[in-house]
Protein backbone atom coordinates (compact mmCIF):
# COMPACT_ATOMS: atom_id res chain seq x y z
CA UNK A 1 0.00 0.00 0.00
CA UNK A 2 2.84 2.42 0.74
CA UNK A 3 4.44 1.72 -2.61
CA UNK A 4 1.25 2.78 -4.40
CA UNK A 5 1.19 6.07 -2.47
CA UNK A 6 4.75 6.86 -3.50
CA UNK A 7 3.99 6.20 -7.15
CA UNK A 8 1.06 8.61 -7.19
CA UNK A 9 3.11 11.50 -5.77
CA UNK A 10 5.05 13.76 -8.14
CA UNK A 11 8.71 12.84 -8.37
CA UNK A 12 10.19 16.35 -8.20
CA UNK A 13 8.20 19.35 -7.02
CA UNK A 14 11.28 21.22 -5.83
CA UNK A 15 12.03 22.64 -9.27
CA UNK A 16 8.58 24.16 -9.62
CA UNK A 17 8.75 25.80 -6.21
CA UNK A 18 12.13 27.43 -6.81
CA UNK A 19 10.47 30.40 -8.50
CA UNK A 20 9.11 31.44 -5.09
CA UNK A 21 12.54 31.56 -3.44
CA UNK A 22 14.12 34.91 -2.51
CA UNK A 23 15.64 36.53 -5.58
CA UNK A 24 13.55 34.46 -7.99
CA UNK A 25 10.85 35.84 -10.32
CA UNK A 26 7.99 35.30 -7.84
CA UNK A 27 9.99 35.45 -4.63
CA UNK A 28 9.50 37.93 -1.81
CA UNK A 29 10.54 41.52 -2.43
CA UNK A 30 12.19 43.27 0.51
CA UNK A 31 12.45 46.70 -1.13
CA UNK A 32 9.04 48.40 -0.86
CA UNK A 33 9.64 50.72 -3.84
CA UNK A 34 10.59 47.79 -6.08
CA UNK A 35 7.42 46.00 -4.92
CA UNK A 36 5.28 49.04 -5.75
CA UNK A 37 6.86 49.29 -9.20
CA UNK A 38 5.97 45.66 -9.87
CA UNK A 39 2.40 46.03 -8.65
CA UNK A 40 1.89 49.26 -10.61
CA UNK A 41 2.74 47.32 -13.78
CA UNK A 42 -0.24 45.00 -13.17
CA UNK A 43 -3.66 45.51 -14.74
CA UNK A 44 -6.03 47.68 -12.69
CA UNK A 45 -8.03 44.90 -11.01
CA UNK A 46 -4.93 42.87 -10.15
CA UNK A 47 -3.24 46.02 -8.84
CA UNK A 48 -6.13 46.68 -6.45
CA UNK A 49 -6.04 43.06 -5.26
CA UNK A 50 -2.28 43.28 -4.68
CA UNK A 51 -2.71 46.51 -2.70
CA UNK A 52 -5.44 45.05 -0.49
CA UNK A 53 -3.45 41.85 0.03
CA UNK A 54 -0.44 43.94 1.03
CA UNK A 55 -2.51 45.91 3.53
CA UNK A 56 -3.82 42.68 5.04
CA UNK A 57 -0.31 41.21 5.27
CA UNK A 58 0.99 44.40 6.90
CA UNK A 59 -1.86 44.35 9.39
CA UNK A 60 -1.24 40.69 10.23
CA UNK A 61 2.46 41.39 10.70
CA UNK A 62 1.69 44.34 12.97
CA UNK A 63 -0.65 42.29 15.18
CA UNK A 64 1.83 39.45 15.26
CA UNK A 65 4.51 41.78 16.56
CA UNK A 66 2.13 43.39 19.09
CA UNK A 67 0.62 40.08 20.18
Amino acid sequence: MLKDDKKSQPKNTEGTLNKFEPGAALGPIEDRSKYEQRTNALPSDQNRLAQESTRLADLCQYFSLQR
